[in-house]
């Protein structure tokens, strides 16, 4: 499945946002499928909302699951340092 992430553009950084990515995404994993996410028109991803998203897709999928099935898709040098700190932050979070 491919979610494009235009309708967000530019800039991802409040919990709406965040809310309405993540039930777009997690309403597709049951289809046990790749979900490709093109970030094609996203210039910028708060670490709040990545961890908010992805953090908790990692929580649900588990690490082999999450990076064989999660595709980020013209995500820009910008945008991967968040992604990764959204999911260390969750992590962090869930192991006190």
């Amino acid at each position: 499945m491919r979610i494009s992430l235009n309708r967000f553009a530019p800039v991802i950084s409040s919990d709406e946002a965040a809310d309405n990515i993540f039930q777009l995404i997690s309403g597709s994993l049951s289809k046990d499928e790749e979900i490709v996410l093109d970030f094609s028109e996203i210039r910028i991803i708060s670490t709040k909302c990545a961890k908010r998203i992805f953090g908790q897709l990692y929580g649900i999928l588990g690490a082999e699951a999450f990076f064989s099935r999660i595709i980020f898709e013209n995500a820009s040098e910008n945008i991967r340092p968040s992604l990764n700190d959204g999911i260390e932050s969750f992590l962090s979070d869930n192991n006190e």
